[in-house]
């Protein structure tokens, strides 16, 4: 029926902007548990293991900025990932392991730089703010400033474990998740790696994994990993899909029987 009157045109076009409104609501949401348990979270981007620590030692501040907007074209787990990796870098241990990882020596103020640069990155991750990195940090300086930068860093990891919570998956969607990936997820030496790696990345971007129960994510693959030391001296449970000397490997963070992190990083 056209609208004859202003009174119906008012009408309409509330009604128009409020179904904008609706179908919009749930487009800027960035956190993996607020995505529902059908289809792949889609992703441009995906980091391994120890990117974030070579971005904060490279001599460009503009590589840094750049591995840091990758993170936000990555997953939610992902980023978390990253996080706990810069946690390693606030340390005058953890800055000479990054350094030597990238065939540098700390020299002069590296100290600083590398701690400002992990610091700026973790408050653009975790959307917050951290104290400031003297000039010549000492050791106290930089446990001090991981000690709040950790205590971020749970409480973000608490968010994402909150909002799965508030999203539990539906029988028969899990039952989907078991018929679609049981099977495809196979470690040891292979000749299809990339498809079981993939397979692996298709289902962590369906199923957001922190906050998740492992035995939930033993139920979907039909096999359980095997137990392995994190370098940071976690315990963990582990899948390695390798072909030859190539492959991926992922390592989950298992608290009282719940998912807290994923590692990925290639094997070569």
């Amino acid at each position: 029926m056209p609208c004859r009157t202003l009174s119906d045109l008012l009408i309409l076009c509330s009604a128009l902007i409020a179904l904008a409104c609706l179908a919009l609501s749930g487009c800027g949401r960035s956190e993996e548990a607020t995505k529902p348990c059908t289809g792949v979270e889609p992703r441009a981007w995906t980091v391994n293991l120890g990117e974030a620590r070579r971005a904060v030692v490279y001599e460009s501040e503009a590589d840094c900025e750049e591995a840091v907007a990758r993170c936000f074209r990555c997953r939610a787990y992902e980023r978390l990932m990253v996080a706990e990796e810069l946690l390693r870098v606030l340390t005058t241990e953890g800055i000479a392991e990054a350094m030597a990882a990238v065939g540098r020596k700390p020299e002069g103020n590296d100290f600083s730089r590398v701690a400002d640069r992990a610091k700026w990155a973790l408050e653009r991750i975790l959307g917050v703010s951290l104290p400031d990195v003297p000039l010549e940090p000492s050791s106290d300086d930089l446990a001090k400033l991981h000690a709040e930068a950790s205590r971020l860093v749970e409480v973000y990891r608490s968010g994402i474990v909150a909002g799965v919570a508030d999203h539990p998956v539906p029988p028969q969607e899990f039952d989907l998740l078991k018929r679609t990936y049981r099977g495809k997820i196979d470690t040891g030496i292979l000749i299809a790696t990339w498809e079981n790696t993939q397979a692996m990345e298709d289902l962590l971007g369906e199923w957001p994994p922190i906050g998740r129960k492992m035995e939930d994510l033993v139920s979907i693959i039909g096999a359980k990993g095997e137990p392995h030391r994190r370098q940071d001296g976690t315990d963990a449970v582990r899948y390695v899909i390798r072909e030859d000397l190539y492959g991926a490997a992922f390592s989950f963070d298992v608290r009282g029987g719940i998912i807290r992190s994923v590692w990925r990083w290639g094997l070569e």
